[in-house]
């Protein structure tokens, strides 16, 4: 969390205590209503006499009072769910410097570094490209449309402020050629677990490798579903006759502070 940031628990005091002035406030003038008969005995009879009046007016307010707690309610799933969102697939990323040519990945990168910025916090390089992958043996089960990656694990780990949201905390080190590391939901969605085997297809060429670890989502690295060892992109792509849609190098920055304030 940022610094100065309130514990639930705390939030939670808060609330109470401007619940309890909100109801104290709204019962001094009923108890100095209750105690003036004229007033009370006016009232009533303007009830008693129009019931029609009355009844549109009470329900007039239920209408009012439901349209603005409908809007705060509107308002604040709105800004919890592009929260969370941003806190599941970001995480600290802050910003993404795309980078046309994979070649100067590393040239970008530094430029970056050399920046020597206070706001920056984190430097990460990610090469990435669109795939399908297929469990083997006899009956196997596909994802059509998932990313593999090529990110060192110990920059990634380093990334942002924290270690826990960059999802590389217990990654163990960057995969080997052969090994694969797949996030939880995919390794969910294909019945897959460590030591099994899957199948990597991409421009016509296809792939084998065997899972070494399955994570947690990992947010510091973006979208991406299955992390691979240097270099077997650039294989890929050395063997495709037709690169319909080229890798996608990214340089990824986060900034000092919390996924909101940065």
């Amino acid at each position: 969390s940022a610094e100065g940031s309130r514990s639930p628990t705390q939030e939670g005091n808060l609330m109470a205590v401007v619940a309890l002035l909100i109801a104290i406030a709204m019962l001094l003038p009923a108890a100095w209503f209750a105690r003036k008969a004229t007033l009370r005995r006016l009232a009533i009879r303007n009830v008693t006499s129009r019931p029609s009046e009355a009844f549109l007016v009470t329900l007039g307010t239920m209408l009012g009072t439901a349209i603005i707690v409908a809007s705060f309610a509107v308002g604040d799933t709105i800004e919890s769910g592009v929260g969370s969102m941003v806190d599941s697939t970001l995480g600290p990323i802050d910003e993404s410097v795309t980078v046309e040519d994979p070649l100067l990945l590393a040239d970008v990168e530094a430029s970056i570094v050399a920046i020597g910025s206070e706001d920056i916090d984190g430097i990460v390089s990610v090469l990435s490209l669109p795939t399908a992958i297929t469990t083997t043996g006899s009956d196997p089960v596909g994802e059509p449309s998932v990313w593999i990656a090529e990110v060192d694990f110990d920059e990634a780990r380093a990334f942002g402020s924290e270690e826990a949201p960059s999802g590389f905390e217990e990654a163990g080190a960057t995969p080997k050629p052969g090994e694969a590391v797949v996030i939880s939901k995919v390794a969910a969605e294909l019945g897959i677990d460590a030591g099994d085997d899957i199948a990597i297809h991409v421009y016509g060429t296809s792939l084998q490798v065997t899972v070494r670890q399955v994570i947690d989502r990992a947010s510091s690295a973006g979208w991406n579903s299955v992390y691979v060892a240097p270099g077997s992109i650039e294989s890929f792509v050395a063997a495709a006759a037709n690169v319909d849609m080229p890798p996608r190098a990214e340089v990824l920055i986060s900034n000092t502070g919390d996924f909101e304030s940065g």
